[in-house]
């Protein structure tokens, strides 16, 4: 099947290199061989509307013009993947919310603290975090009374961020969604639904580049982290210092998230596999006074 655009430049062996290695270096993500007609289809498009006659000339003017923001912004817009839904995973989601949530806030009663954070790293159009806002809600009648939560989500894709703080979505993207859910934290819209106040005010959206580990330090420290179905589309030397730049990121004995598909990723030793109801779930970062390899099940 061809995926080229019509009237766009056909993208040769070794300008696929030189675009795929760019990217790489901007961002993390790293496209195998086999991606070369997805990169060539997904950016064929701007290169006609820019007028460019190759890829080569249009790698040309992006290196002429120092690595112009603008233009490398509408790369990653173009390249990554936004498709999600919400109460993506529901055996996640209920962990989240039976497990992960109330021995977190335990702990912050214990401590003393009054203040959680929850990231949502790769939040793409918006669903994963808000959902994550309905589960606080739902769990919310049980917490101390003075305790704050913060959600923040962060993308590489501004496009998708603009739909995400919208709030408006189709049915099909809530077709995941508990009815009950969708009655008490969504509004019809037309033929889909809008998040309700209350949902978008807990979220705070961002613009972040996982690759850049140096920004990490400016978000404090996180209980939560659910990052999922981002790591699989970075190289190993990129995956494995995302996950190191993770792990310092988040309090001791804190939880991250991560995709089915990405378990056999992380190999940390940092990080304790944990169940529920037979499943794999998601990760604990070890305690100060555990570093070791484990299992956890509830």
């Amino acid at each position: 099947m061809n995926l080229s655009i019509a009237g766009a430049p056909g993208l040769t062996d070794e300008e696929f290199r030189i675009l795929r290695d760019y990217i790489y270096r901007r961002s993390g993500m790293y496209f195998e061989d086999s991606k070369k007609f997805y990169l060539e289809h997904k950016l064929g498009g701007r290169l006609k509307e820019l007028g460019s006659r190759s890829f080569s000339q249009y790698f040309m003017e992006l290196q002429q013009s120092g690595g112009d923001t603008a233009e490398v912004q509408e790369i990653f817009n173009t390249v990554t993947t936004t498709e999600t839904c919400f109460y993506r995973n529901a055996p996640q989601m209920q962990a989240f919310l039976n497990l992960v949530l109330p021995e977190v806030v335990g702990k912050k009663f214990s401590s003393g603290s009054r203040r959680m954070k929850i990231w949502s790293a790769g939040c793409s159009t918006g669903e994963e975090p808000y959902t994550l806002a309905m589960l606080v809600l739902e769990a919310a009648p049980s917490f101390p009374s003075d305790l704050r939560i913060e959600i923040m989500a962060t993308d590489i894709n501004r496009n998708a961020m603009s739909v995400a703080e919208r709030g408006v979505y189709s049915a099909r993207a809530a077709q995941r969604l508990p009815v009950e859910f969708k009655d008490r934290y969504m509004t019809p819209h037309g033929d889909g639904f809008r998040v309700n106040r209350d949902v978008r005010d807990m979220v705070n959206f961002r613009f972040f580049n996982l690759a850049n580990g140096t920004r990490y330090i400016n978000f404090g420290k996180m209980d939560v982290v659910f990052c999922r179905n981002v790591l699989i589309y970075f190289a190993d030397a990129a995956r494995k210092k995302a996950i190191e730049d993770l792990s310092r990121v988040l309090n001791p004995s804190s939880f991250l998230f991560v995709g089915y598909s990405e378990n056999a990723l992380m190999l940390s030793s940092r990080f304790s596999l944990v169940h529920y109801n037979g499943r794999p779930v998601c990760y604990k970062l070890a305690s100060s006074k555990d570093s070791s390899h484990r299992r956890i099940r509830h």
